[in-house]
This record gives C-alpha cells, structure tokens and sequence, in this order.
C-alpha cells in the first residue's frame, strides 16, 4: 500500500509547518509527510528541498493564486505507484504515527469502492442546513448552492471538512480543481467544491470521526491530555489529528515571537491551542525543531 501524506503551505505559515513536520517525526512515522509549495520564499524552498521533502506544484490557471486554489491540484501528485494521498493542513498536528492506520482506512474504501474520506465538520451542518444557516449570516453560498443543483447532490449528507482529506487514487481530482477555478470565490470556496464533488457520488464517500482524525472547533474544547497513557482524547477516542482552528478563534490564538538564528533574528506568527496541554505539545515540537535543525535553518534562512 503506497500512501503519501502531504501539505502545502506559503511563506507566512513556514513555522506553522514545522510544528507539523516535527510531530510526525516524533510520532516515529513510517510514511513522512511532504510540503507543497503554495509560495514560500527561494529560502525556505531550499530548506525543505535538502530534507527532501518540499513538492513542486504546477503553475495555476487564471489570477487567484490562493491556497486554497493551489490544494486543488494535488491530482498532480498522484504518480503511478501512488494508491492514496492523505492532505494535511498546515495547522495540524498529529499525536502519533498515522500510516498504519491511514492504511487500514484505505484498504477498507478500496474493498467498498470509496475513494474519498473526510471527517464532518464540527458545525455539525448538513450541506442543506449550512446553506441556510451560513447564508442566513450574510456570507456568500450563492455559487455553492449553484453547484449542488447542478450536479444533483441531496442536501442531507454532512458538509465535510477539507482539513484532513484521505483521496485515493480514483478520486476525480480533476473535477475538484476544475469546480474551484471555474466558481468565482466565495465562503470556504474549495471545501465547499470538495463537498459538491464527494457528494455528487456519496456511495463513494466514507466519513470520518473527527474525534480521532480532525480535532478543530468546539471539539477542541472537548480534548484532553490522558497523562497516564501518555494520549490525547476527545471525548473517548484517541485524537490522532489536531487542527489548529475554531469559529471566532475560540480555541486557539495567535502568537507573534523573534527567534534568533546564528545573530539573526527571525519574526514570525502562527496559531497555537487555548488549552494549555495542547499549546504547549505545539511550543515544544517548535523549539525543538528549531533546536534540532537550527544550522540549516540559518544556512538557508539567514542568506
């Protein structure tokens, strides 16, 4: 089973990413996890080229050279011996190695003939309520609902989240990519194209339980460190994704910090977890990034 775990981020959310790529090597994974460039710097290119793990993306059709825009065309990514992408954003962290049981997963949608998996996202919406709820605040769900009448999708599955995505290699990558640039941008333009591509085939789709796989939102507020077993739950399931976001920025904050670099002082901004626990597992994944790489980080960094 060939499974590759990827991310993307730009210049802005570097550090964010590191705390990402720092927990997969603490959690031992035995698949790494690769970043896709959506426009960092020629520096942070050639930090991330030398560990072999940055990913080139193709050069997006139209204007709106977005990150959610560039998510899109992870179909390029797929190679022959690929069976499955597993896309991370770059604000998660994960508590212990995901391979195995991401392979587990896969193995399942391929006997069941699902090519798509994703965790509800934690509104709790169906596709028809979040239309009518998020309409109802002024935001723009115009060209969604569009979407959705045109490709016949019932309005009662779960409105998923994009945050953690598995994709096989059936998937129709294309389809999403060409939904997302074709629809001019409105409110969570490509999670929304994502929903009206999954569900326009919802045998093909397996849910997720966000509780292990995609903590964010007011779940976080339901996670806990178990410190006997050294795990972090939500509720009773072992929280093996943790997603950096909440409505209203309830459950996480963003802190500013200077990091010193070889005499050169680098500023930087990124999102941390209100619960105490669970921001200090991010600041310690950050420092001891920073420790243990901290020679190529100013080789590259302080040029």
């Amino acid at each position: 089973m060939a499974v590759q775990f990827v991310t993307g981020t730009d210049a802005a959310l570097f550090w964010q990413t590191v705390i990402l790529l720092q927990s997969f090597e603490e959690a031992e994974a035995c698949i790494p996890v690769k970043v896709c460039d959506f426009g960092l710097t020629p520096a942070q290119k050639g930090f991330l080229a030398e560990r072999d793990q940055l990913i080139p993306i193709p050069p997006l059709t139209g204007t709106l050279h977005h990150p959610w825009n560039y998510k899109t065309v992870l179909g390029s990514l797929v190679g022959p011996g690929t069976d499955a992408i597993v896309w991370l954003d770059a604000d998660m962290v994960v508590t212990r190695d995901p391979g195995p049981l991401v392979t587990e997963i896969v193995e399942a949608m391929k006997s069941l003939g699902q090519i798509v998996a994703a965790c509800p996202d934690d509104c709790g919406y169906s596709l028809g309520s979040f239309l009518e709820i998020e309409g109802g605040k002024g935001r723009n769900v115009a060209p969604f609902k569009r979407n959705l009448e045109a490709h016949g999708v019932d309005l009662t599955p779960p409105y998923l989240n994009s945050g953690f995505l598995i994709a096989t290699r059936d998937f129709r990558f294309d389809e999403w990519e060409k939904l997302t640039l074709g629809t001019e941008p409105h409110f969570l333009w490509d999670q929304s194209s994502l929903n009206v591509c999954a569900w326009s085939r919802p045998s093909t789709v397996r849910v997720l339980d966000k509780r292990e796989w995609n903590v964010h939102g007011f779940a976080l507020g339901r996670a806990r460190i178990d410190e006997d077993n050294l795990q972090v739950l939500c509720e009773d399931r072992i929280a093996t994704v943790l997603h950096a976001t909440s409505p209203g920025a309830v459950y996480h904050d963003y802190i500013e910090a200077k990091w010193p670099l070889a005499g050169k002082e680098h500023a930087f901004r990124f999102k941390v977890f209100r619960n105490p626990g669970l921001g200090a597992i991010q600041l310690t994944f950050l420092n001891r990034f920073i420790h243990q790489n901290e020679n190529n980080l100013a080789k590259w960094l302080n040029q």
